[in-house]
């Protein structure tokens, strides 16, 4: 009877011990699945420090990037195709730029700096028009009027404070003209 005690004893001890494990089991394929799903992630959004290996060899794809290399500045859609042999066509241009369009959206490999103008994100300009030369700031002075006038950005600061705006130098503009409103107008047609 003792025995048998203590075999039953030490078999729930042992299922205990199984319950934990099998817990600890299912937590740690839990944490594996979010892992692997979290790749699947990773590998849909695309990895920029990988993004070389990201376009198979041979593809259009490709081709328009060693085209964009060897040029080194972003070129017009109709100039890739024709740089990496296709024939120039409404089905054509659509297609490279719909792919290159994807690649823009995700921030891999291509850029595109002006309208159906691609470049490449590894160019130096930050347009990826491999400009670097090209200033990033406006020029001294953009945006004022060169007398200071209304509108200048003193006068919108000014306002933004609360304060008035300087008076004008020069003639006012002549007042606007009323226009009689035309009763014939009035009427829409349905």
């Amino acid at each position: 009877m003792f025995l048998r005690k203590e075999f039953e004893k030490r078999m729930e001890k042992k299922r205990e011990e199984i319950a934990m494990l099998e817990s600890q089991l299912s937590q740690a394929r839990s944490y594996l699945l979010a892992l692997e799903d979290s790749m699947k992630l990773l590998s849909r959004v695309g990895d920029n420090g990988n993004a070389e290996a990201v376009l198979r060899p041979g593809t259009d794809l490709d081709k328009a990037r060693e085209f964009l290399r060897d040029a080194g500045k972003a070129m017009h859609v109709t100039k890739i195709i024709l740089g990496i042999g296709k024939e120039l066509n409404k089905a054509n241009r659509v297609s490279v730029s719909g792919s290159l369009g994807n690649y823009v959206r995700k921030g891999l490999i291509f850029t595109r700096p002006a309208p159906n103008t691609f470049g490449l994100v590894e160019f130096e300009g930050n347009d990826g028009t491999g400009d670097a030369d090209a200033p990033n700031d406006p020029p001294e002075g953009f945006g004022e009027e060169e007398n200071g006038g209304e509108g200048s950005v003193d006068d919108v600061i000014r306002v933004l404070q609360g304060e008035k705006p300087e008076p004008r130098p020069g003639p006012l503009p002549p007042p606007l003209k009323a226009v009689p409103a035309d009763p014939e107008q009035d009427d829409v047609p349905f």
